[in-house]
């Protein structure tokens, strides 16, 4: 899935061999929670990152 600011919060950055995953999770080490819509807790992700930085 593609890295969401709003319900992810992005803990760690791998580079991918691949540029097609810029920008996509990786890897989820908490799970996020929402009610009604809105977030309560964001998820902690890793997130694929071609230039290092998001």
């Amino acid at each position: 899935a593609r890295f969401d600011p709003v319900d992810q919060d992005a803990v760690a950055i791998a580079t991918p061999d691949d540029p097609a995953l810029d920008d996509m999770v990786k890897a989820t080490f908490q799970v996020g929670y929402r009610f009604r819509g809105t977030a309560i807790r964001p998820a902690k992700v890793q997130v694929w990152s071609v230039d290092g930085s998001l």
